[in-house]
Parts: C-alpha cells; sequence; structure tokens
C-alpha cells in the first residue's frame, strides 16, 4: 500500500507540473491547451481522491470524505503590445520622455529629466536597451544601459506595463545597478507615460531665406510620393515644428553676390532669433544661393560656444548648377545632410567610419562606391539614414544627439552594434603625389610657439608622378573630409596621450570631391611633375575647443585619403610628422590673458580672421593687443600679429549687418584695413605665420592701399 500511495503522489506532482508550465507560458492558451488543462485538472481530482481513500484505510477513522473539486486558477491574461513612438510623463519629482521603437530599431530608449519650481526641467540621463537585446512590442522587462551628466555607464533594468488604452498610457519602472545623477541606484523609480506622437523625438527648424529661393522643394517619386524636408525628418523620427520668426535675406551687394565664411556667421548669430546659447532640439537653416567656394553646396557650423552644431547653409544655385535635372532631390539630399551634421552624423566615406557602398544622406553619390556612380547611387537612393544613424538619431544619449550638446564627431555610434557595421578598408599609400607641412620660415624642424599664439602651418602637395596631373585644392581643405589633421599631446620618453582627430569650426560639403579618377575636371588646377600646390592650415581652435590650450609638446600630422571603387581600397597620403612646442606663459599678465584668450568667441574670432559681430571678442583683444604693444598697436609677438591680421581683414570685409531691427549694408573700410594690415612687416609675417598666410595677407593689404 505504501508503494501504491508513493507512485499516485508521484502522479499527482508530475500532473500538477505540467498543468503550471502551460499556465505560465504568458500568451494566450489554444484550444488544445485548454483542454490539456483541464484534463489534467479532472485526473488530478481523482488522485487525489484516490490518496485521501488510502489515507482512510490506513488510519482506521473510515474513509475520508471526496476532497472538493479545486477551483481552476485564473488564466493569466494576454500581454498588451506597447505602441511605437514617444511616451512623455513623471512622478512628482521627475519627468520621462519615453520613446518606443519595435518597427525600425527594435529599441526602448528614455530621457530622464529633474522637474524645477517654475516649470523648467534638468536633464539627469538617458538610457537605452543593450546592444543586441531586440524589443518584441509586448509589455515586459529589459536589460538597459544608461549615461548620465558625469558621462558614467550604469546598468539596470526598465520594465513597462500598459495601463490604459485610451489615452494609450504606461506604467514604466526603472532600477539603475548604480546611481546616477539625481538619480538613487538599487532602488525601484516608477514613471506614468502617456502616448504623444508616432515620431520619436521632435525638432525645431528655424529656416531663412535669400530673397529669390523658393519654397522649400518638393520631390515627386516614381511611386507618386511626395518627398519634402519634413517627411524625411519624419521618417528618420522627428517630429518638425517651426520655432523663430522666418525671414528673407538681401543678397550680398559684393563678392560677385556671394556669401563668405565670415559673413555666414554673421548671418546666423544675426537672424537666429531661437537662442543659440543652449542645448535644444533646435536647428537654424539658411537657404542661400552661393558661397564664395566653388562648388560649395552645403555647411554645418559647428564653433563651440554659442552655435555648437546649431546652424547649417544650402546653397541651391550651386546645387542647381551642379544638379540641373534633379535640383529639386538633390536639395532635399543636401539639407538633410547637412541637419544630420547638426545632429551629430558623420560623412559615411570617412576612414573612421569605412561606409562608401552607404546609400545614406550623409555619403555623397560622388563618392559612391569610390566615385563615377552616381547613376548608381540615385537609382537606388531612398531617402534614409543607415540603420546605425537611425538607432542613434532615434535613442543616442540626448546630449550627443541634439545641438549644443557634445562635440561633433566624438560619438562612435557606427561601430556601437546598433545595426551598422565597419567593413576591413584596406588602405595603401599612393606614390605618385607627396604631402609635406611646414611652420612659419617653412621649417619641417620641431618648433616653438608662444603661449595661445594661433598655430598657422602649411600644407604642400607635389607631383613626384614624372608626368603632368591634376589635383585639386580641395585635397588640402580639412573642412571638406579629404585631409585629416591628427593631433597628439606628447611627453618626454615618447608617452602621453592617444592621437586626436582635429574637427574644424564649419563642415563644407562641396560638389565633385570624388575618388580616385573620378574628380569633377572644374575643381582641378594642372600640376606639372615636381610642382605642387599649397594652403594654410590654421588649427589653432576647432569644434572641441582650442587645440593647444596646454603648455607642452604635440605631434602633428596630416593624411589625405580617397577611395577608390576598383580594388575597394583607401588611398593615403600621410604627411611628415610635424613637431610643436607651446611654451609655457611668461609672467603672471600673460596668465590673466588666458582668461579672454581662452573663450570660445576668441577662438571663433581668430579663426575666421575677425568677425564683426563678435564685438565683445574684438574689444577684448583689442586691449589685450594695446597692453601688448604698450599703447602702440603693433606685432611685438605672434599673438598680437595675430590679433593685427585678423581686425585688418575684418576692418575691410563687407557685411550685411543688423541695425535697428533693418539689415544694412556694411562695405568695410578699406583705409583702416590697410592701415592696420600695413603693420604686419615681411619680417613679422616670414616670422610668425606659414609662407601661404604671409604672401595672402601682403597681398590683401596692397589691394586695400591701392582701393583705400
Amino acid at each position: 500500500m505504501s508503494n501504491h500511495r508513493t507512485c499516485l503522489s508521484q502522479c499527482l506532482d508530475a500532473m500538477q507540473s505540467e498543468r503550471a508550465s502551460i499556465l505560465v507560458r504568458g500568451h494566450a492558451l489554444s484550444e488544445a491547451e485548454l483542454a490539456r488543462v483541464a484534463a489534467l485538472e479532472s485526473a488530478s481530482a481523482k488522485v487525489m481522491w484516490a490518496l485521501s481513500d488510502l489515507q482512510g484505510q490506513s488510519g482506521g477513522g473510515g474513509p475520508t470524505p471526496p476532497l472538493p473539486e479545486p477551483e481552476p486558477e485564473p488564466l493569466p491574461e494576454e500581454t498588451i503590445a506597447l505602441r511605437d513612438g514617444r511616451y512623455s510623463g513623471g512622478n512628482d519629482e521627475q519627468a520621462i520622455e519615453l520613446r518606443v521603437d519595435r518597427g525600425v530599431s527594435a529599441m526602448i530608449s528614455a530621457d530622464i529629466f529633474q522637474n524645477g519650481p517654475n516649470g523648467e526641467r534638468t536633464w539627469l540621463a538617458s538610457l537605452r536597451t543593450v546592444p543586441g537585446e531586440a524589443v518584441e512590442g509586448s509589455e515586459g522587462a529589459w536589460e538597459v544601459v544608461a549615461e548620465d551628466q558625469d558621462g558614467s555607464l550604469i546598468l539596470g533594468e526598465l520594465s513597462a506595463t500598459v495601463t490604459a488604452t485610451e489615452p494609450f498610457t504606461t506604467s514604466v519602472g526603472l532600477i539603475l545597478d548604480q546611481p546616477a545623477t539625481g538619480i538613487v541606484g538599487g532602488l525601484p523609480h516608477h514613471f506614468v507615460a502617456t502616448w504623444r506622437s508616432a515620431e520619436l523625438r521632435g525638432l525645431g527648424l528655424e529656416v531663412e531665406r535669400e530673397i529669390g529661393i523658393a519654397e522649400e522643394p518638393v520631390f515627386q517619386r516614381a511611386s507618386g510620393e511626395t518627398v519634402t524636408i519634413g517627411s524625411c525628418l519624419a521618417t528618420a523620427g522627428f517630429a518638425r515644428r517651426d520655432i523663430g520668426q522666418p525671414s528673407q535675406i538681401p543678397s550680398p551687394t559684393t563678392q560677385g553676390g556671394r556669401w563668405g565664411t565670415a559673413q555666414l556667421h554673421a548671418l546666423m548669430v544675426q537672424h537666429a532669433q531661437d537662442p543659440l546659447t543652449r542645448a535644444k532640439e533646435g536647428l537654424h537653416l539658411l537657404r542661400l544661393h552661393e558661397s564664395t567656394l566653388n562648388g560649395l553646396m552645403g555647411i554645418m557650423f559647428d564653433s563651440g560656444g554659442d552655435l555648437p552644431r546649431q546652424g547649417s547653409a544650402v546653397f541651391e544655385r550651386e546645387i542647381q548648377t551642379f544638379y540641373p535635372l534633379d535640383s529639386a532631390r538633390k536639395t532635399i539630399q543636401t539639407t538633410l545632410h547637412e541637419l544630420g551634421h547638426a545632429l551629430n552624423l558623420a560623412h559615411r566615406f570617412e576612414r573612421e567610419v569605412g561606409r562608401a557602398d552607404s546609400l545614406s544622406f550623409m555619403n555623397y553619390d560622388s563618392r559612391y562606391l569610390g566615385g563615377g556612380n552616381e547613376q548608381a547611387f540615385w537609382q537606388d537612393f531612398d531617402f534614409r539614414f543607415d540603420a546605425d544613424e537611425l538607432a542613434f538619431l532615434r535613442h543616442g544619449p540626448r546630449p550627443a544627439v541634439i545641438p549644443g550638446g557634445h562635440d561633433f564627431h566624438t560619438v562612435p555610434y557606427w561601430s556601437e552594434g546598433n545595426g551598422g557595421y565597419v567593413p576591413y578598408m584596406p588602405e595603401e599609400e599612393l606614390t605618385f603625389i607627396t604631402l609635406a607641412i611646414r611652420g612659419p620660415n617653412g621649417t619641417t624642424e620641431p618648433m616653438v610657439f608662444d603661449f595661445l599664439q594661433p598655430v598657422f602651418l602649411e600644407a604642400e602637395l607635389t607631383n613626384v608622378s614624372g608626368e603632368t596631373i591634376e589635383l585639386g585644392d580641395f585635397l588640402l581643405d580639412p573642412k571638406s573630409g579629404v585631409l585629416d589633421i591628427v593631433v597628439r599631446r606628447v611627453e618626454g620618453g615618447g608617452g602621453g596621450e592617444p592621437p586626436a582627430l582635429w574637427v574644424p569650426m564649419m563642415q563644407r560639403c562641396r560638389a565633385g570631391i570624388q575618388a580616385m579618377g573620378a574628380i569633377d575636371p572644374s575643381l582641378l588646377d594642372v600640376v606639372p611633375n615636381g610642382g605642387s600646390m599649397t594652403r594654410n592650415l590654421n588649427i589653432s581652435f576647432g569644434a572641441a575647443g582650442f587645440t593647444f590650450a596646454e603648455p607642452g609638446e604635440y605631434e602633428v600630422q596630416a593624411v589625405v585619403s580617397l577611395h577608390n571603387d576598383q580594388d575597394n581600397r583607401n588611398y593615403i597620403v600621410p604627411s611628415n610628422v610635424l613637431r610643436v612646442r607651446i611654451a609655457f606663459p611668461h609672467s603672471r599678465q600673460e596668465e590673466e590673458d588666458a582668461l579672454i584668450l581662452l573663450r570660445d568667441d576668441v577662438g571663433q574670432y581668430l579663426m575666421l580672421g575677425g568677425s564683426r559681430v563678435l564685438e565683445r571678442a574684438r574689444r577684448d583683444l583689442e586691449s589685450v593687443l594695446d597692453r601688448r604693444s604698450k599703447g602702440k598697436m603693433t606685432a611685438v609677438d605672434g599673438l598680437s600679429a595675430n590679433i593685427l591680421r585678423c581686425m585688418g581683414i575684418d576692418a575691410g570685409r563687407p557685411y550685411l549687418l543688423r541695425k535697428e531691427g533693418a539689415l544694412t549694408p556694411d562695405s568695410g573700410n578699406r583705409g583702416q584695413a590697410a592701415e592696420l594690415l600695413g603693420k604686419l612687416s615681411p619680417t613679422v609675417l616670414k616670422r610668425y605665420f606659414d609662407a601661404n598666410t604671409a604672401e595672402a595677407t601682403a597681398r590683401l593689404a596692397a589691394k586695400h592701399r591701392q582701393y583705400a
């Protein structure tokens, strides 16, 4: 009897275990599963009756009455699918912006904010599901990684449970393994968030048009679908909204009606009605005719300070010149390309990214598959970003994406497992051209610059092929994405910091900059064997601030990179490595000057060759010049020579300046420009500037004297 009872008990355990395994599977039960559960419950009741009968027989108290039929446990309700889109809500102390993205990136992300007393919000941290964990859409829990104000990375768990469908609302739970800024670690945090829109993020756009520029371009696809800037942003996950007050800009009356770099900067500063002094979900777009640089179709301002990734310009007449039959399509692609830069996206063809095969907005049709494949690019182009770009735009940490946040080109989203890949791209050095960089006096030997003296170098490409070839000056322009400048701070014995790519304060996107053997002929110059072309490099200030802010020794190297589709290789031309030493301050006054000279607006002023709209920077630099020259306003060192040069260039530069609410032409003062530039003698220019800059400055001074 004992063996019989043991057998029945084991049978009962097996049936109850099978019943439980069916009920905890987390989905609606099929008819077969429901029938099996009922059969198991019936059989279990009979076994329990048999066991009770056996116990009665062994206990001598007569048979135990049968147990009541057990009530079946309630079946779990079917889980509810989360709705893709943006949710907002919070709790009493904090706010949350939740992004559910099953359909495109299979991710969930969120931003956490601290609520302020007057309705303002302070960003605390961003989080997203860990790479490799796909979100399938039902409510549940997921492992996440968070990044806070300090840049710390913290693991945790995010859960979401649908609590209402009208309006669609979810209860959000968050536990971080470690504390983040303003968020306690190890304790649960609860939020209630309501669905707001299908787009995952908002983006404000303030647009200014030069007179004669038509309304925003519209492209009609063969399918009949209408493509606009707004529809492309929506596909990328952004809900566009208009900010500021759109206005029209008169065309410049000088320089052939074209815009120079400093004038573009002034336009951006003067026309931006939405603030430029904080990180926010807002961009400024200038739609203009032409720039002073041949082939320039778009530019992104990334000057740090007031304009960190907050502005772009597109030159539509230049686009029409190069793309007369498809100007609307190219204008939309170029606009999204520049807005992508402002949202921290890099070129796809860059060596570090390695995606010359990309059909993204961020590639050039002229660089597609190494160049010469424009027709194939446009045939397959679908007005989209690549998968890794979309994952970053939709779910990247808030400061990394929004204008005014992290420095440009500092987030390697293309290698973080977000849907992209980095194919191995073999590199080979070209042998028919050489690249050299030199300092003042044409030296390639180690040199010393004064503390905070702007560092001017010269880059030279030389034809050593044995025959006449064609080269373009854009090959020496770091703003065009072909020339990389790598800077490394070194210590005694060869140690020091890892190399860092110098990123200029503006990104230029030019037409016809292609790959080996496929460059637009209009951008090329004939260079005989042994001949060369040169260009100056002012690398003192860039998107990440001052390059040589600390005294010490640095190594600088330039690399030209072109892709060749024929053998799928990057061909590079590396320069010599130039050793630069930044001297320590010689006096307390020089240390005090650093409080002025290390400001972002001063860095912008010196990089732009002066600016009429950076008044505070000009006044403070003038006071430094006056103090160093003891009131004589002459060049007594490298810094004062640079200040004089910038003031002189800007004095003779034409502008459209906003005065009393209206744009007024200002043709500049040639006499003042000639006087200031005349203070820079040939000896001073040779000592403190590279040969290219020295020659151009002397030539400009002579031109102003002629017309003054």
